[in-house]
């Protein structure tokens, strides 16, 4: 004769983990600890190590086309499809693991979305490329453009700042010869 064996049809969740990516833009500080990432129209800053999300920034209604996080994490550039340009600083909350993240300011970087951004290696300086064909070149804490770059072909869709060695014996160069 056979038993009938009790099968369990229903069970708890014992953990619950968040999307931390739903598609679009991420950026990494320098150390490669903190990941910044889009979830629908917010933006996730996640801890890699432990896997937390350590602050989370609420959208602006409008898709977010590009974001980048300062080398050393201390500022957050989200440009979203609304042509806005939000800049935050970040800074770790007191005793806890969390960020605090506080809007500096909200700008019109150009006439069409922002489809690339990055920060150069001081944490000075960012650059935007739009769908309109321009860079520009932001001074992050001031909230100013510094260059604008126009005649671009098309929509500018790469970035990269990079600082150069000053060559021995151009003028203003100091170094021995």
């Amino acid at each position: 004769m056979a038993t009938k064996v009790a099968i369990r049809t229903t069970f708890e969740a014992a953990k619950t983990i968040e999307p931390i990516y739903t598609g679009g833009d991420v950026s990494l500080d320098e150390s490669g600890r903190l990941l910044a990432t889009c979830v629908e129209e917010d933006v996730l800053v996640v801890d890699i190590e432990t896997g937390v999300p350590v602050t989370r920034i609420e959208g602006d209604g409008e898709p977010v086309t590009s974001l980048c996080l300062s080398p050393s994490a201390s500022h957050l550039v989200i440009c979203s499809r609304s042509l806005t340009m939000r800049i935050y600083a970040l800074s770790q909350s007191d005793g806890t693991s969390t960020i605090k993240s506080t809007l500096q300011r909200t700008l019109k970087p150009h006439q069409s979305p922002v489809v690339t951004s990055t920060i150069d290696d001081t944490g000075y300086l960012l650059a935007t490329g739009g769908a309109d064909g321009t860079v520009k070149v932001w001074d992050i804490r001031g909230g100013y453009v510094t260059h604008t770059f126009h005649g671009h072909g098309g929509v500018v869709s790469a970035l990269c700042l990079f600082q150069m060695d000053s060559i021995a014996g151009s003028p203003g160069d100091s170094r021995p010869k």
